[in-house]
């Protein structure tokens, strides 16, 4: 009986060291390591200079001509013959009007002087002198469409003619709700929920699909806070499009964290916690105060049982472009690594603990037998008196 337990209790002491050997090496089968990936790290960021700047916005005029479509209002004016004045003519939702003695003319993406050169053309066929004037009356609500690496993609519609007051008191008075209603390209980046953390933001491009124009926009001085960078205002039928990065692995850390203390990123953001944690399992981290590893780790209620046990390694797991977890170890105590959304954390159990919860296996195991062997010599005892005696 003795050897059989001496036996059962290395089997489980072996089992028990070889389970904290796997978890030990849980981030080590053939992993990816993060710090191999092409990740630019904070000291080699690019400069933001005003050259730079000057070179993003060479090719974006400082006014960019409106755009008529379906629901516009205009005012036609002829110099020579007022008879033929139109007043609040409305665009229909196909985007034409209708002049007497030219008929229907499509106005859909043209500018105001396009049409007015397209009237003045048409109407010299039956005027000697065909000046003409328009006047913009009302303008429709502004329709453009943010695709991309932002939260929501889709369309977009800003009211460029409110009938209420911009600025509303809110029900506590204590802060202003702004009505975003001006049309430009940090609004409807806004609009779609803000930027996903593997954007691009040095590759946004507006197209315009009735002019074919193209812009090429870097958006990082922006949001590395370069207040020079203008905003870009947006007129209709443009599209704006915003770049991912090929892999989450490529992500800058210094422009994510740059970016997710802006508005144009969420307020929060997922972070799986598992291990050595009071509460493991899904945090949300509040992106405009810290998108660290500790404050993950804060938020799984700390070290389990032990808030003076700080380990020397903590395991970082991140998808790749190809879906796979690639796994970075870093020292907390020494390094406070940015996370991403979606990111898994690990946190490796005291060596002590393992220790103490294989020796809790082996008692639990061990107790059923040692009752067996208990119940067993005492009922022997009661047919042979003197066994114990006889060893």
């Amino acid at each position: 009986m003795n050897k059989l337990m001496t036996r059962l209790i290395a089997l489980v002491l072996l089992a028990t060291l070889q389970g904290v050997t796997f978890t030990a090496a849980w981030a080590e089968d053939k992993p990816i390591d993060l710090r191999k990936a092409p990740v630019q790290t904070p000291g080699l960021i690019p400069a933001i200079t005003s050259e730079n700047l000057e070179e993003s916005e060479a090719t974006i005029p400082a006014k960019r001509p409106y755009r008529l479509g379906p629901n516009d209002t205009v005012q036609i004016n002829f110099f020579s013959v007022p008879e033929l004045n139109l007043l609040d003519v409305r665009l229909s939702p196909d985007g034409s009007i209708m002049i007497p003695a030219l008929g229907t003319i499509n106005c859909n993406g043209l500018t105001l002087d396009e049409l007015q050169a397209k009237i003045q053309i048409d109407m010299a066929k039956y005027l000697k002198d065909p000046r003409v004037s328009i006047n913009l009356i009302t303008t429709k609500p502004l329709v453009v469409s943010v695709l991309g690496a932002v939260r929501r993609a889709g369309n977009y519609e800003f009211n460029t003619n409110p009938s209420k007051a911009q600025l509303q008191p809110n029900a506590l008075n204590d802060f202003l709700k702004v009505e975003r209603t001006s049309p430009t390209l940090v609004n409807a980046v806004i609009a779609a929920g803000g930027m996903d953390y593997d954007a691009n933001m040095e590759k946004v491009t507006i197209i315009n699909n009735y002019s074919k124009e193209q812009y090429k926009i870097n958006l990082l001085p922006l949001v590395m806070g370069v207040e020079k960078h203008p905003d870009i205002w947006l007129t209709y039928g443009d599209m704006i499009h915003i770049e991912r990065l090929n892999s989450p692995l490529a992500v800058n850390p210094a422009h994510f964290k740059a970016l997710a203390r802006t508005t144009y990123f969420s307020d929060t953001m997922p972070v799986r916690v598992y291990g050595y944690v009071a509460n493991p399992g899904l945090v949300q981290l509040d992106t405009s105060r810290n998108v660290d590893v500790n404050s993950a780790i804060a938020l799984a209620g700390g070290f389990q049982g032990d808030f003076a046990y700080s380990p020397s390694k903590v395991m970082i797991a991140r998808k790749d472009e190809f879906g796979h977890l690639a796994t970075r170890i870093i020292n907390p105590r020494e390094e406070d690594a940015t996370v991403l959304p979606g990111d898994i954390i690990y946190v490796p159990d005291k060596p002590i603990s393992k220790i103490v919860r294989g020796f809790r296996i082996v008692t639990t195991l061990i107790s059923p037998i040692s009752t067996f062997a208990g119940a067993y010599n005492s009922t022997a005892l009661l047919f042979d008196p003197t066994r114990n005696f006889r060893r």
